[in-house]
């Protein structure tokens, strides 16, 4: 991102964050919770594992009975968190509006869900600590679909001329979302059903918690559909996941500039038209119906042609799209150890990780631009 030409726009704003956690010297209950969940772990397991009965942790987690320390110092081991993990202070995030009507998250197992969301509010946890000393100029506002009739592609349209976007493709949409202060977060969700989660809590800049193993057309697309999601959304609508999709269609190829590309389209053109407009070739032929380029039964030709290439299961290898690395959680990271000073011990601790977690979530190359410190007023 670039922090001198983004502060200097007028809508932009700096997200300083106060302090979400101050030890006590008392186990947070909800700190407890969030960790075992995260470890993928029911209250009966974990119970086992630290020799107690899950009466007993049930009391603990509901904050009826206090942490002794052979018990923490279990614990930590257990759910392999520093001991300071379970001192931080506050309540528990929830989930955001996105989960509400999301076909595929419905489908996913509670258990496997439980730990995605445990694992996004830790790190959500981890960027507000980081964002202490560090800022991040947000150049991003919602836009109530409301005010819109209903039309998000139009709010895309208006989205792409905010943020300045060149006609065409996005040719690297991450760096185009954290260029208007949208913190991408990669995270190994351990699951093909979830592609993305958004959030955008008081205080903080908008974040985008992304399947790393995705591909990257998929990616991209999934991306797009949660930036939707927070510029749209502020109540749950049973229309809200269509929407989202119309955006990130709107957004990522505009039908004025692509229905052109994708009239009369054929088979043997979607090879190209995916490397040039940085989709999948199953979402061009989409937007072909979306925007009349082709019939119906053209459509119905495509599809049956895709599944019998095997393409509606996999699309080529050699199709497969580069690029689209997140950078600035780890620029955070940069202007911790560079300017403030920090050693690694010191920023797991405050990050309250331990080195394995570390090291596959914060021990990334970052290039780019310096992150501007916070400063005394």
């Amino acid at each position: 991102m670039n922090p001198a030409s983004a502060s200097s726009r007028n809508d932009a704003k700096t997200y300083k964050r106060v302090r979400s956690f101050d030890p006590e010297g008392v186990v947070n209950p909800t700190m407890v919770t969030l960790a075992r969940e995260a470890a993928g772990l029911t209250q009966k397991g974990l119970s086992e594992k630290l020799g107690i009965t899950q009466g007993r942790l049930s009391k603990i987690e509901a904050g009826l009975l206090p942490m002794t320390e052979e018990v923490l110092a279990s614990m930590a081991t257990e759910v392999d968190r520093p001991e300071t993990f379970f001192f931080q202070r506050g309540p528990s995030f929830g989930v955001g509006i996105g989960e509400i009507y999301h076909r595929k998250r419905a489908d996913t197992p509670k258990k496997i869900l439980a730990r995605i969301y445990a694992r996004i509010e830790i790190r959500i946890r981890q960027v507000a600590a980081l964002l202490l000393a560090v800022e991040v100029p947000v150049c991003v506002r919602k836009l109530d679909i409301d005010e819109f009739h209903g039309d998000a592609a139009a709010i895309a349209q208006l989205t792409r001329a905010t943020w300045g976007v060149p006609r065409g493709p996005i040719v690297d949409l991450t760096k185009t979302a954290e260029d208007a202060g949208i913190v991408i977060v990669p995270m190994d969700f351990e699951t093909a059903h979830i592609d993305a989660i958004g959030r955008w809590l008081p205080g903080l800049p908008p974040m985008v918690f992304v399947n790393e193993h995705s591909p990257r057309d998929r990616y991209r697309f999934s991306v797009a559909h949660e930036i939707g999601h927070l510029l749209m959304h502020e109540f749950p609508t049973p229309d809200m996941e269509a929407q989202a999709d119309s955006f990130a269609a709107e957004f990522l190829c505009p039908a004025a500039e692509i229905k052109v590309d994708l009239h009369d389209l054929r088979l043997d053109r979607l090879p190209q038209l995916k490397r040039y407009w940085r989709v999948s070739m199953a979402s061009l032929i989409h937007r072909a119906r979306e925007t009349k380029a082709i019939t119906a039964n053209r459509a119905r030709t495509l599809w049956t042609q895709m599944a019998q290439a095997g393409y509606t299961k996999r699309e080529p290898v050699e199709l497969d799209l580069s690029g689209e690395q997140p950078r600035l959680l780890f620029e955070m990271i940069d202007a911790h150890r560079e300017e403030l000073g920090f050693n690694l011990d010191e920023l797991q601790i405050l990050l309250r990780v331990n080195r394995p977690e570390f090291q596959t979530a914060f021990e990334r190359a970052a290039h780019g631009p310096k992150l501007r410190l916070v400063r005394p007023a």
